[in-house]
């Protein structure tokens, strides 16, 4: 079996472990709480039921347990589209995003349960066959070039991982933060009631963070429109830097390894952008070089 169709067969695998890790939460854990969430709606009414009366709702638990694999099954899906369409390349950011998602539920949940061995198994056959797909880059041209590509690889992955992270941040701030007994703390509220404004505001700064780190990770300047995919990956980073500051400045410290993962991710906006000016340089060197090649064996 040649390296392609080991690659291949890798992701399959892949996408059906982690399918059949979805059934099986769907079937251990989400279809009880939905049971118990329906006659809570039923008891109490809607607003009964997300009034917050309690410490940790049961609604908003089941509602990010959904997201969450809603989001997996669109991974799971995703990966099978892309190797039926020629898209190998694209499998890289695909399993950095998908194991920075992962990582944390890997952590929480054992490797002795049934899905937290599936969900390990599944990312892990999913990264060894993009790496398998992904071939090897040509190692000619000028050193900037070479150094510019590298960067850039290693910016992509990295910010695809971020946005994996920042992404199932959240999920779990719908599932836990909403009326939650700690966040009253976090808020600087205690004694009243947690606004829903403050953590609402906590969703769109990790669901932005996720959605722009993972467009910029995704948007390499090719042969066409190059001049303008340049500038709009620049601009990208340059959000992106404007978030992770603003979230430092705030200082998370209900989430331990956030401040640290910002300040890491402004400095992969910097390596990319270093990466894209020594491609451009290497580009240019490259270029004068052929063109002063026949000159020379005409001489």
């Amino acid at each position: 079996m040649d390296r392609r169709k080991a690659g291949r067969a890798l992701v399959l695998l892949g996408a059906v472990l982690l399918l059949a890790r979805n059934v099986l939460w769907y079937a251990q854990t989400e279809l009880p709480a939905l049971q118990e969430a329906l006659a809570d709606v039923l008891q109490r009414g809607p607003e009964g039921a997300l009034s917050g009366e309690v410490g940790r709702l049961k609604t908003y638990e089941l509602l990010g347990d959904v997201l969450i694999d809603a989001y997996l099954l669109c991974a799971t899906v995703l990966a099978p589209l892309l190797l039926r369409g020629g898209r190998e390349r694209a499998l890289g950011p695909l399993a950095a995003h998908l194991l920075g998602f992962s990582l944390p539920i890997i952590r929480r949940v054992a490797l002795t349960r049934t899905r937290g061995l599936l969900m390990a198994l599944g990312v892990a056959a999913l990264l060894a066959g993009a790496v398998l797909l992904a071939g090897r880059r040509p190692r000619g041209g000028s050193a900037p070039a070479r150094y510019g590509r590298a960067a850039g690889d290693v910016a992509t992955l990295g910010l695809a991982f971020a946005s994996g992270v920042y992404l199932y941040t959240a999920c779990c701030v719908v599932a836990n933060e909403f009326y939650a007994p700690g966040m009253a703390v976090v808020a600087g509220q205690v004694g009243h009631a947690v606004d829903r404004g403050w953590v609402a505001l906590r969703l769109a700064h990790f669901v932005a963070a996720s959605a722009v780190s993972l467009l910029v990770a995704l948007e390499r300047p090719g042969s066409g429109w190059e001049a303008g995919r340049v500038a709009l990956r620049a601009v990208g980073c340059a959000a992106l830097a404007t978030l992770m500051l603003r979230g430092i400045a705030e200082h998370y410290r209900y989430y331990i390894l956030l401040p640290r993962l910002q300040q890491v991710t402004i400095c992969l906006c910097a390596l990319c952008l270093v990466g894209e000016a020594l491609e451009r340089v290497g580009s240019r060197l490259d270029g004068e070089a052929s063109r002063a090649a026949p000159e020379g064996e005409a001489g």
